[in-house]
């Protein structure tokens, strides 16, 4: 699809979706709220004291958090940061995914805060904090088969370990967003969240992940089991987004290519920096829930030509003039 030129019109309609994406984001208290709580789970993990010392652990986020496209989730205050604890230096032994997961389950719970809100669930353990956010530590360990930064992660309830690699997925992304990502210490014991950037100086990429996130949300309100997952949603955007320079024509370029995509037969999508883990298996395997996201897109395609057309009629009355 050729890209629109840009029109007053269509940078009046860009400078709207910069304010609602904006809306969207989490305020400047909560990510500091977030960061300070997510510095100091780490510290505890970390202690020199700690029974996980000895094995090295880093910490870092993942997810939406890291690379910058988090939303409020609707209808309530709360949202969830992403923290992994991979134990990197495992010093010969031969760990099991519940022993991996019972090693650090016990540190949290040996700490007298975090024993009233911590909560294990099967991929990771949260800590509830009350009308602010969730706070979800994911247990890992390097995969020492694969390239560097891919891990493996314990499933509680079925004992086995399953693949992941979140600072490989952060990167894949940030190379789609061709907006150079802020330097942190990946080396650090500890690593820093990255700065929450303002909407207006955010890459389309991103903005229009933001976006398509919060159409997710209201779309499939009402029968929430059959939504995509937000990885979900922010791999298909950027494998279909083709380089567009400003936020609505990136959703006039996605939305025709993410219907394609969804009028596939086989709609099976791994993290592509790690071809072991398949993130769309538990969305798929729900009854229905390609057919809703088929139907779902097209009315989102349909309704996002309003703005488009009247951008182009504002376009052709302007020449004319």
């Amino acid at each position: 699809m050729a890209q629109q030129t840009n029109t007053p019109a269509r940078a009046q309609l860009d400078e709207i979706l910069d304010l609602i994406a904006e809306e969207l984001q989490i305020t400047a208290t909560q990510h500091a709220d977030a960061e300070s709580k997510y510095v100091a789970v780490g510290a505890w993990l970390g202690k020199a004291d700690s029974p996980l010392a000895s094995f090295d652990p880093s910490i870092y986020a993942q997810g939406s958090l890291r690379i910058g496209t988090t939303v409020k989730p609707i209808h309530k205050q709360e949202f969830d940061l992403d923290l992994v604890c991979e134990l990197q230096q495992l010093r010969g032994v031969n760990f099991t995914p519940s022993q991996v997961y019972e090693l650090i389950w016990l540190r949290m719970k040996s700490n007298a805060t975090y024993r009233e809100i911590v909560k294990a669930l099967p991929r990771c353990i949260r800590l509830n904090y009350a009308n602010n956010f969730h706070l979800d530590i994911v247990p890992a360990i390097p995969d020492g088969v694969l390239s560097t930064g891919a891990t493996r992660i314990p499933d509680r309830d079925l004992k086995v370990w399953l693949p992941s690699n979140p600072k490989g997925y952060a990167r894949w992304f940030e190379a789609k967003t061709v907006v150079r990502l802020r330097k942190v210490a990946l080396d650090a014991r500890i690593e820093p969240l990255h700065v929450q950037e303002a909407a207006a100086d955010k890459a389309p990429l991103k903005l229009a992940v933001q976006l398509l996130k919060r159409w997710r949300d209201i779309a499939f309100e009402k029968r929430a089991e059959t939504a995509p997952s937000s990885i979900v949603v922010t791999t298909i955007a950027a494998l279909v987004y083709g380089g567009e320079p400003d936020v609505s024509s990136s959703l006039s370029g996605m939305l025709p290519r993410i219907s394609d995509w969804a009028a596939r037969g086989e709609c099976r999508l791994t993290n592509p920096a790690n071809p072991s883990e398949v993130i769309t298996d538990r969305w798929l395997q729900e009854p229905g829930a390609l057919d809703a996201f088929r139907e779902e897109v097209a009315n989102f395609a349909a309704t996002w030509q309003t703005p488009v057309s009247y951008t182009h009629l504002r376009a052709h009355e302007t020449v004319l003039d």
